[in-house]
């Protein structure tokens, strides 16, 4: 897949994908994010540049192309309201020509691995957000499609359905690479493991103690206690073993635990930097 657009803000996106890449798209709101996505899939045409994905221009081989891409916009159902959850799985069946036994290999896949079996047979309607999500993501995928596109699958959703969701919406866990955008400029597009070399926070190593003993440490970044729970905060290259057997040796240690910087903070962290800046 390429893609190489000047989006309505007026830059460039010129972008090149292989098969079997998965690739977080991160941005603030009005980024481009979803009018990026929305020309890749063939809903709308960009004023200049072009796309190919598997040899078609999506808003011109538009039928050839939506037999090939699986899409889940968050904000937008694909399922029939007041029908069963299955009545519409079956309803796609139909619209993608999927042979039987191809059906029903994949639904059973599905099912299993997104747990829709106690909802199949309820109504779309009185299904929960994150059911509901869940439906549109089987839905997306029973084609077998060679692309898939997630535009904000979590959005709208409540704590508990957005961690129902977490296992196959994280970008820590599922992405390869990253592109991170900026009101239409790319600002990074990499590793995540490089995107938190270059814009990620300090791992903090916490310290719980067995009492309320003062913690003085040499060689660190900044240490924070709060009773008998100490933060420290490593933005260096610390010898992490031999620091904790420091601590140990001087004093009286119930656990330790170690918090790794995370992509959301390092993002939030490169958007704060940029918000200063204007």
């Amino acid at each position: 897949m390429r893609w190489n657009l000047h989006e309505p803000c007026k830059r460039l996106y010129n972008r090149t994908f292989v098969q079997g890449e998965i690739v977080g798209y991160i941005g603030p709101n009005g980024a481009g994010k979803s009018t990026t996505i929305k020309c890749l899939t063939g809903i709308l045409v960009p004023t200049a540049g072009d796309v190919r994905i598997g040899g078609f221009v999506p808003w011109k081989d538009r039928k050839l192309h939506v037999k090939r891409i699986g899409v889940v916009f968050g904000q937008r159902s694909q399922m029939q309201w007041d029908l069963p959850l299955i009545d519409s799985l079956e309803f796609m069946k139909d619209v993608y020509n999927i042979p039987k036994e191809i059906f029903k290999g994949n639904l059973e896949e599905l099912t299993s691995t997104l747990g829709l079996k106690s909802f199949l047979n309820t109504p779309v309607r009185q299904l929960s957000l994150g059911q509901r999500m869940r439906g549109d993501l089987a839905a997306s995928l029973l084609h077998s499609p060679e692309v898939l596109f997630l535009d904000e699958p979590t959005i709208g959703l409540d704590i508990v359905a957005k961690e129902e969701l977490r296992h196959l919406s994280d970008l820590e866990a599922l992405c390869q690479r990253i592109i991170v955008i900026d009101h239409g400029h790319v600002m990074f597009d990499g590793a995540i493991d490089q995107f938190n070399a270059s814009y990620g926070g300090p791992r903090v190593l916490i310290v719980r103690l067995k009492d309320l003993s003062p913690v003085h440490l040499e060689g660190v970044d900044s240490v924070i206690q709060d009773g008998n729970q100490v933060r420290i905060s490593l933005w260096s290259e610390t010898d992490l073993p031999e620091l904790m057997a420091q601590i140990m040796n001087s004093y009286p240690v119930a656990d330790f635990a170690l918090e790794e910087p995370s992509l959301e903070d390092s993002v939030r962290r490169i958007y704060q930097s940029l918000s200063k800046e204007v």
